[in-house]
């Protein structure tokens, strides 16, 4: 399950398996999945919607 995080001023949800951060709950859900079901890939069109550093 993804992890609530305060992240660039902003409540959001970061992947526990990668790390990547995202605003909205179900994309970090489905990033974690796919981290499951694919180790040390990312899905491209999940990461498109993650939050930049």
């Amino acid at each position: 399950m993804a992890k609530k995080i305060f992240f660039m001023g902003a409540g959001a949800f970061e992947c526990t398996i990668c790390g990547m951060k995202y605003r909205e709950k179900s994309h970090a859900d489905a990033c974690e999945t796919w981290c499951k079901e694919h180790p040390n890939t990312c899905d491209p069109k999940i990461a498109k919607k993650s939050i930049q550093e």
